[in-house]
């Protein structure tokens, strides 16, 4: 090793390591560069950036170093005399001598060309994540080396998901290939900025609207970004976007009822938060670390005044943030307060006075905010009904069946009915519905509460409706607290819904089919149940008090 090799500071070492893995030579030895038309100039930079002394790995070292592995690997545009399989294993052999971990299954050839090439394109991946774990830096500590080697396991593994399935190999690429082509259609749907190096918080607001709605229409926007996240696809948009996109997989998660899931969203968004901190403005750090310690209290609410003076003390964290409007923050604001309660009151009726003070205190705040900023929170109106229906089943729950009073409780169904027409959101349509069968179930009114089950059970199927999902195990829950049972009775099959009606000699079969032919038009017509105006065809029955 000669002098100046020896002078290097520690990531220029690691650069010039990388670079005579990949290539046989060091930037500061002598040695021929096979890279066709990239490489003179290239390794004429290179060698200027290392000797310089400064932080290796800079915006211009990480884009250069990858245009050079895509020549190599002949993934890019530029071509090379190098063999890629080489190339490789060297590179695989290299990761594993440094202790970034063991990818040799990365190197080997498996037989298959396409499965070989993405392949490499996950050990480019897993180089650029190397860079830019150690970006702006010139040492290199204990701690960043396990950070590093956690990060590329964790990425690898991942990455290699959809595409290590040798025995299928070609029907994985053209998944991972639709997912790339919809991940890219959602991106060019959410018309953010065009700059990857920041966004506003109203960017990241109006992107969660945006797939929040689209998500309510009953198409599974979900599915797409957390495959996108999965293959490593929104790392291409930027480290901010990838922050975002982990925070909205939380909150889709929750909506699909999988707070197990959602948990471990809200940690490698703060994993994500940590090992991008280089590349994220700090103001987006901040917010999104108020966030995440929000959702993780909202996802395990519970119906008692100490769970909500926590809550609420988190909050202020949100109400404090810096060159936040305060739309943005009344936005966040109220959806918290809709997962607290929801949530809270899904474990079962708030029992004491502290406890229904609290929540009936934050419940109004939120539709206070509601007033105030009708633009930002427009999409709030149906959770702020959703809230006044829970409070109620609350109260109803906490009484003895005979004294259950519904008609404040159907009276909010009908508005959030009105209010899911106004949204076009079909998913809130299908909840009233469930609140309706609810006050069926509490009036003693069996015949409505089996036919409503047949229509529920129904549309559950056409929309692929999980029992698990936000709002609908809410409405479960309590449900069941009411009546031991009663959630098995209204979600059953409809083949069974219909049977128990027959067998009653049920006088509302004719009604039931009449109403399930509006509902099968609508469903036909891109699933716009909430055009159905089944509120007027139960009033004609007159089944509720007025």
């Amino acid at each position: 090793m000669d002098k100046e090799t020896k002078e290097l500071n520690d990531t220029a070492r690691v650069l010039n390591d990388l670079l005579k893995a990949c290539f046989g030579t060091t930037m500061i030895e002598p040695g021929k560069w096979q890279v066709v038309s990239t490489a003179l100039p290239s390794r004429r930079f290179f060698r200027n950036f290392i000797l310089s002394g400064s932080p290796a790995f800079c915006d211009s070292t990480i884009e250069v170093l990858k245009v050079l592995l895509n020549a190599a690997f002949r993934i890019g545009e530029d071509s090379s005399s190098y063999d890629g399989d080489r190339v490789a294993r060297s590179l695989a052999e290299h990761l594993k001598d440094k202790g970034w971990g063991d990818f040799g299954k990365l190197g080997e050839k498996s037989g298959t060309p396409d499965l070989d090439k993405e392949n490499r394109k996950i050990l480019i991946e897993l180089v650029s994540e190397i860079a830019v774990q150690l970006f702006g830096k010139t040492d290199v500590s204990e701690e960043d080396r396990n950070r590093i080697r956690n990060r590329l396991c964790s990425l690898e593994r991942t990455m290699s998901e959809k595409v290590q399935k040798k025995t299928a190999p070609a029907i994985d690429l053209r998944q991972a290939e639709t997912i790339s082509a919809s991940v890219d259609l959602l991106m060019k749907g959410l018309d953010l900025p065009d700059e990857k190096g920041f966004l506003k918080p109203e960017d990241e607001q109006n992107a969660w609207k945006a797939l929040s709605n689209t998500y309510c229409g009953g198409i599974k926007i979900d599915t797409i970004i957390q495959s996108g996240l999965d293959l490593g696809l929104f790392d291409r948009y930027g480290a901010q976007i990838e922050v975002m996109m982990r925070h909205f997989a939380s909150k889709f998660n929750l909506k699909r009822g999988k707070v197990e899931k959602s948990n471990n969203d809200l940690g490698r968004l703060t994993r994500a938060l940590e090992s991008n901190r280089s590349k994220i403005d700090g103001t987006c750090i901040l917010r999104m670390s108020a966030l995440a310690e929000i959702r993780k209290l909202t996802n395990n609410a519970v119906p008692s005044a100490e769970h909500v003076s926590r809550f609420e003390f988190a909050l202020g964290s949100l109400k404090d943030l810096r060159y936040c409007s305060d739309g943005y923050k009344a936005y966040e604001t109220a959806s918290a307060i809709g997962a607290e309660v929801t949530n809270a009151l899904a474990k079962g009726p708030a029992s004491n006075g502290p406890a229904i003070a609290g929540l009936e205190k934050l419940t109004v705040e939120h539709s206070e905010m509601i007033e105030q900023f009708p633009e930002q929170l427009g999409n709030q109106q149906v959770v702020a009904i959703s809230l006044r229906w829970f409070m109620e089943l609350s109260k109803l729950a906490g009484k003895p069946a005979s004294d259950r009073n519904t008609r404040v409780l159907f009276g909010i169904a009908v508005d959030g009915l009105q209010e899911a027409r106004i949204r076009k959101n079909s998913l809130f349509h299908i909840q009233c519905v469930m609140v309706i069968s609810i006050c069926a179930m509490c009036e003693g009114h069996e015949d409505l509460f089996f036919s409503l089950g047949f229509i529920v059970a129904k549309l559950k199927n056409a929309f692929g409706i999980k029992e698990t999902q936000e709002g609908v195990w809410q409405l479960i829950s309590i449900m069941n607290y009411m009546k031991r049972g009663s959630s098995k009775k209204l979600l059953a099959d409809p083949n069974q819904q219909m049977n128990r009606m027959k067998d009653r000699r049920s006088p509302l079969i004719g009604w039931t089919m009449s109403l399930d032919s509006m509902y099968r038009n609508q469903v036909e017509d891109r699933k716009q149940v909430y055009k159905v105006d089944i509120e007027n065809e139960i009033l004609k029955l007159e089944a509720f008090p007025s």
